[in-house]
């Protein structure tokens, strides 16, 4: 789901919690360093996309040789809170709900690697992206989202943001429970 407000784009996936707000440089009340980004971006990749860690430092190679600080009691306590909070790695969240980002690990460009370099993006890139000059075919897609569709889900797996941004649990297909407790009529 994409909304946007006050000049920030803000993206979820239904089911998975997972989010990022884009600001166009005129609606930033800050200006933003892009090490600091990126150094938050490593530390992001170092945890949650562990077996991923290839294609991160493909796309941002300035990350290899920054320095992670403070992630030692991070890293300790990561897999127990993992365990404890139900979370999902990466590859799950490929696998059941970006099934569109699955696909493009294998035809990842960067539009700025030198001339020549494997990387270096071969042809023009798909309106609005910057990553990649193909789309998953729609077929190939519909047939990734059914299969996870038909996977079993577990109550974590079922929470999503309803339109207005709130956490909404799925109990069944016909009851929705925000996180206050509303309950709603199915989307």
């Amino acid at each position: 789901m994409l909304k946007h407000f006050r000049g920030v784009d803000a993206c979820t996936a239904a089911c998975s919690g997972v989010g990022h707000l884009f600001r166009d440089p005129s609606h930033r009340p800050y200006d933003v360093d892009v090490n600091t980004v990126v150094y938050n971006y490593k530390r992001l990749a170092e945890l949650w996309a562990q077996d991923h860690l290839d294609y991160f430092y493909k796309m941002k190679p300035e990350a290899v040789s920054m320095k992670l600080t403070d992630m030692e009691p991070v890293k300790a306590n990561y897999n127990k809170l993992k365990e404890e909070l139900g979370c999902k790695d990466l590859k799950w969240y490929l696998e059941n709900v970006d099934h569109e980002m699955d696909w493009e690990r294998d035809v990842l460009c960067h539009p700025h690697a030198p001339a020549g370099h494997e990387m270096k993006c071969k042809g023009r890139l798909i309106p609005g992206r910057w990553t990649v000059t193909q789309t998953i075919p729609k077929d190939e897609y519909l047939q990734r989202d059914f299969a996870a569709m038909e996977r079993p889900q577990t109550v974590a797996e079922s929470l999503s943001l309803d339109p207005d941004l709130h956490l909404r649990m799925i109990q069944n297909p016909n009851q929705v429970i925000l996180s206050d407790n509303t309950l709603l009529e199915p989307l």
